[in-house]
């Protein structure tokens, strides 16, 4: 039963690395235009 709550606190922080590295990649590129006209 321990072994339950263990592995919950542990994907909760596994989600949060995911969707900040989701949300990471638009902030860091704020328009891919941009990167276009840039001879």
């Amino acid at each position: 039963m321990p072994e339950q709550p263990v592995n919950v606190s542990a994907v909760i922080p596994k989600m949060n690395s995911v969707v900040r590295i989701r949300m990471a990649p638009p902030v860091l590129q704020p328009d891919p235009r941009s990167e276009v006209p840039s001879p």
